[in-house]
């Protein structure tokens, strides 16, 4: 028989309160991989922009922002990418503050909730570079192929 664990009440708040409230280690690590995701993600639109202009072709309106942004970011020298790291510094401790996970025995999420939403938005934003990218490329190649003319 498993002896009861003696469960402390008191001990929950008590390590909430002496979290940092900046993470350095974090905020440079999920900062880097987004800033160069943003970075590589830039250099390759920049890439995609040159050819659609060349064939004429009308882009989606998730490619026009993303062509937009990719516009800002170069006219600014990828600046704004050096404020990441401490936008995730900061945001990931009070995500982990305002949403805990519970304790595990196994640290896969070791950075918690935080850490856990940095993995969705990484996720959402390179499904979001490939979408904006290619969906242009699917109008381009129907256009090519004469299949929006109606023609056999």
């Amino acid at each position: 028989m498993i002896p009861p664990m003696l469960i402390n009440y008191h001990a929950g708040p008590q390590q909430r309160r002496n979290q940092p409230m900046f993470s350095a280690i974090v905020g440079l690590i999920c900062g880097c991989i987004m800033a160069g995701v943003i970075a590589a993600g830039a250099l390759i639109v920049g890439q995609f922009t040159e050819i659609y202009r060349d064939f004429n072709v009308q882009l989606p309106l998730i490619t026009q922002w993303l062509v937009s942004a990719n516009r800002v970011l170069r006219q600014l020298y990828f600046t704004p990418l050096i404020l990441l790291p401490v936008f995730f510094g900061f945001a990931l401790p009070l995500v982990d503050l305002l949403f805990p996970l519970p304790p595990t025995r196994r640290r896969l999420l070791r950075g918690g909730a935080g850490l856990l939403l940095v993995y969705v938005l990484f996720i959402a934003l390179i499904i979001a570079i490939i979408f904006a990218l290619f969906l242009p490329m699917i109008s381009l190649i129907e256009g090519m192929s004469g299949a929006g003319n109606g023609k056999p």
